[in-house]
């Protein structure tokens, strides 16, 4: 890898396979204390929390990144300024990447691994900066000490707010493909006890645990297997148990798929037998905004 500031070049499967080994340190990252936590939750409901970010008053998100960003892709130090320029040039890059149809596992592989995939990085170390409660939603359908998959989880949002508020009394687990955003989620979680599943994309993980709750959030229009992989994680979910989910209506087109366009009717109909819906509506011709279903 090397350090080009705008041009960052990274070989983030390298970076997978070195975070996988059983005595790979991470750093632990601090979680908010209560207090802390009171004082967010009070300027998110004022309305106040995004400004105080964009400020930088708030900045232990800022931080963390850069500790992230020096560590691990081997960048050098940035000033805040500098986090919000790169977000900017990142996203010009990424709009070229391409995901194209009928592609082999290598070739979808490669489309996610490609340097310009930072983006997504920034983006989401951003997006959660900025929420830092979303978990708060859905708390009424995790059960105490149950157990949560957020899966093609990218930086796992849910998750990763659990963690920073302390709400350790689950068992958790994140998985996705060896991408940029799931680099950082590991780096992140591990610390926490939080297990860690790389997915291949050609393959159905084979996971060993059943959930009490599965979040499928902004992933299945990205999958080459939409149907497949919905009746899997079915297979994982306890009677009773919560899937959350959304679909958007792709075009096929960048980092979607085909097969999730052709698929989406199937996945649906499979959902609506399978499931009880709980919130949200199925929607077949236009995209679906946070959907729970409950399984029969």
């Amino acid at each position: 890898m090397a350090d080009h500031f705008g041009n960052i070049s990274v070989d983030i499967k390298k970076l997978h396979e070195q975070i996988n080994k059983p005595d790979q340190k991470t750093p632990k990252i601090k979680t908010l204390n209560p207090f802390t936590r009171f004082i967010y939750l009070a300027l998110v409901k004022l309305g106040l929390f995004k400004k105080f970010v964009d400020s930088g008053f708030i900045r232990d998100w800022f931080k963390e990144f850069n500790q992230y960003w020096m560590q691990q892709l081997n960048g050098r130090p940035l000033n805040l300024h500098d986090f919000f320029f790169l977000y900017s040039w990142y996203r010009t890059k990424f709009q070229s990447i391409e995901v194209n149809e009928n592609a082999d596992e290598n070739e979808f592989m490669a489309s996610w691994q490609k340097p310009e995939n930072i983006y997504l990085t920034f983006h989401s170390v951003y997006k959660i900066a900025t929420a830092p409660f979303c978990y708060y939603p859905f708390k009424k359908y995790l059960p105490s000490n149950g157990a949560i998959l957020e899966y093609g989880c990218g930086m796992a949002p849910i998750i990763t707010n659990l963690v920073h508020s302390g709400q350790t009394n689950y068992s958790l687990t994140i998985a996705d493909i060896p991408q940029f955003t799931f680099h950082y989620a590991k780096w992140k979680l591990k610390p926490f006890g939080v297990k860690c599943v790389d997915i291949n994309p050609s393959e159905l993980p084979e996971l060993k645990d059943s959930y009490d709750t599965i979040f499928l959030q902004a992933v299945l229009e990205h999958l080459p297997n939409p149907l497949e992989v919905v009746k899997n994680l079915t297979a994982h979910l306890k009677g009773g148990g919560y899937l959350i989910f959304d679909y958007s209506l792709g075009d096929g087109h960048g980092l979607d798929t085909m097969e999730s366009v052709r698929q989406r009717k199937d996945v649906l109909n499979y959902l609506t037998d399978t499931f009880e819906l709980t919130s949200g509506r199925f929607e077949s011709e236009k995209s679906m905004g946070t959907t729970i279903v409950r399984k029969k």
